[in-house]
């Protein structure tokens, strides 16, 4: 009897091993696909998953994003709201949330999450998600800014770890792949033999792994190498068209996408250095045809950047204003996707420690007396609604800095377009007026023997040639102006209305109070101008006025700012449908800010528009 259950324990226990080997044998095969980026081979083996399991929604989310560039929310959340349990689960939750964050521009908080995934996954000795973590942890560390020079150090402590690990080809590829990157990154004085050389050996290590992506990747970034360091452009496209061949015979996947448009973008800037501009248009233009997740756009305002100069290098200066303008939207898009997805971090931080807190609570339930446990529900209720309380507080600030970003980057995007117009106007029209002026001067010098009232005409076509290149020469004068408050707000408006006033068609007083000692925000002084400015502009386009005032007074909570002036005015029923001469664009300030406006006028006597901006 006793041999009988001896036997029935080593065959459980043999299962039990079994069992266990076919658990690690099929999430290696997952993380394998999903690292290869074999994703037919990768949908095939989800079918045979639980899709409740934490293993299948962590690849199926990482699955869709590769596919179609979109961040599947709804496994998101699920993914969030699941108890991880057992270490295996814990390391999948933090790969995941990596990975998030990286797709969302939280580098750092994604290093957090890849390093935790790294030191959970090294106490199972799971190869497999010990270098997924160090993948992602390395990838963080090369697009870290100059300024993070401590992660950059680490990156050699992490290669050797990498290593250490690497239980394949591709693994080890991966390994020369960071460890010349970072080098290269650290010694851009590298020697170019020395540099052929790795290049070589990490060509060997891409060929015997033989997997399509290592390919790509050893093609683009080599391609670059080449391009800058060794000043081989022609190898260079050489490369980036053997990666864009490669991806030809492939399913048209948004992350291959990607690649084809970074590809693009490259070889469209060795055009430009080139000076084959119109090249250069045609690649920047496939490039700019290929949507961009949200991880890539930084890549997309390097390449709207590259775009705006070559089409300056094509004088094509319309075009250039606008993708400079498209430039600093993208910042202000980026800028308020950082701050959205803070805002979901901490709801997901305070979720957790909420969750750890209900389980603490738990356990003193069998561990201390019915009054002691009415005094920590209490205590734990009052810490949960101040945190809650702090939480929506930090919220409403993100949410007031990302609409402050949103109106510096549109007022900036149209100070650039004003400037370069302006520049282009003078330069050119003006040139082209004074021409003429010389030879009208020359031709009304000849023309002694007219009859008095043909010459009448002629000297009042040259007036009009005065008058419109005085013109030219004021507008090109407001390009100073636009500068954004550089001589502080009051001395800036002051200067802009000296400007205006010069022409001798209007007076224009400039009234302020309680301004001495004021500390405005950037924003709210960028704003003030420019609404006070483009009033100015309504009073001289529309008004006929021959006096205007404006008056600024700072208060307590607000900033009060009336424009007004003796003109022509309009009716007030046509108050409602004044957006066409300039006002849509205060108006759309007016209510971020939550500020408020009136309008006072009637024909034939005048206008005054009354502004209160609160201090932000």
């Amino acid at each position: 009897m006793m041999k009988l259950f001896v036997v029935v324990l080593f065959i459980t226990f043999v299962s039990l091993i079994s069992c266990q080997e076919e658990i690690k044998t099929e999430h290696f095969n997952y993380f394998k696909d999903l690292r290869d980026k074999e994703l037919e081979s990768l949908v095939n083996r989800l079918a045979l998953l639980d899709s409740t399991s934490l293993l299948y929604q962590t690849i199926s989310w990482e699955l869709e994003l590769l596919q179609t560039g979109v961040s599947n929310e709804l496994i998101h959340k699920s993914i969030c709201e699941k108890n991880a349990g057992s270490s295996f689960n814990k390391t999948l939750k933090e790969l995941h949330y990596g990975e998030y964050c990286l797709q969302n521009n939280l580098q750092n908080i994604a290093f957090d999450h890849f390093r935790n995934a790294f030191h959970l996954s090294k106490k199972m000795s799971d190869s497999v998600l010990v270098c997924k973590s160090l993948n992602g942890i390395l990838f963080v560390i090369s697009r870290a800014t100059d300024n993070d020079s401590l992660q950059k150090k680490r990156s050699q402590d992490y290669l050797r770890k990498y290593e250490v690990y690497a239980y394949d080809e591709l693994e080890r590829f991966y390994v020369e792949y960071y460890r010349n990157y970072f080098k290269l990154q650290s010694n851009f004085k590298i020697d170019k033999t020395e540099l052929s050389d790795k290049i070589i050996k990490e060509y060997i290590l891409a060929q015997r792994a033989n997997n399509y992506f290592g390919f790509i990747e050893y093609y683009q970034k080599n391609g670059v190498y080449l391009e800058v360091l060794l000043d081989q452009p022609d190898t260079a496209l050489a490369y980036y068209d053997k990666a864009l061949t490669i991806i030809e015979g492939k399913p048209n996947y948004h992350f291959l996408q990607e690649r084809v448009k970074g590809l693009h973008t490259n070889i469209g800037i060795i055009h430009y250095f080139n000076e084959d501009y119109a090249s250069a248009e045609k690649e920047f233009n496939k490039a700019y045809s290929i949507k961009s997740t949200k991880k890539r756009i930084k890549n997309d305002i390097d390449l709207t950047n590259w775009r705006a100069k070559n089409y300056l290098k094509l004088n094509r200066i319309d075009s250039a204003a606008l993708y400079f303008g498209k430039k600093d939207s993208l910042y202000g898009v980026l800028n308020q996707l950082e701050l959205t997805a803070k805002i979901e971090e901490s709801e997901r931080k305070y979720n957790v420690d909420l969750a750890r807190s209900k389980t603490r609570l738990s356990i003193m339930l069998f561990s201390v007396s019915i009054v002691l446990i009415l005094i920590a529900s209490h205590f734990s209720l009052r810490y949960q609604k101040g945190k809650r309380f702090l939480l929506e507080k930090e919220k409403e600030v993100l949410i007031k800095d990302r609409e402050l970003m949103s109106i510096d980057a549109m007022i900036k995007g149209q100070e650039k377009e004003r400037q370069l117009i302006a520049q282009e106007l003078h330069r050119d029209f003006g040139n082209i007026l004074a021409t003429i002026r010389l030879y009208f001067k020359s031709f009304q010098t000849r023309m002694n023997e007219i009859d008095m009232e043909t010459n009448d005409m002629i000297d009042k076509t040259s007036q009009m040639l005065d008058d419109a290149s005085d013109k030219v020469r004021t507008i090109a004068h407001f390009k100073h102006a636009h500068n954004l408050v550089p001589d502080g707000l009051i001395e800036s408006i002051r200067k802009y209305a000296s400007t205006v006033a010069d022409s001798g068609q209007i007076e224009i007083e400039i009234l302020h109070y309680n301004f001495e000692n004021a500390r405005l925000n950037d924003t709210l002084k960028n704003i003030l101008f420019s609404t006070t400015t483009e009033l100015i502009l309504n009073v001289i386009k529309h008004s006929e006025a021959n006096k205007a005032s404006v008056s600024l007074t700072n208060h307590e909570d607000h900033v009060n700012l009336i424009v007004s002036d003796n003109g022509v005015g309009f009716e007030e029923k046509d108050i409602e449908n004044i957006n066409g001469i300039g006002l849509d664009s205060i108006k759309s300030w007016v209510k971020k800010l939550n500020g408020n406006i009136h309008i006072d006028t009637n024909r034939n006597r005048g206008a005054t528009i009354i502004i209160d901006f609160p201090r932000i």
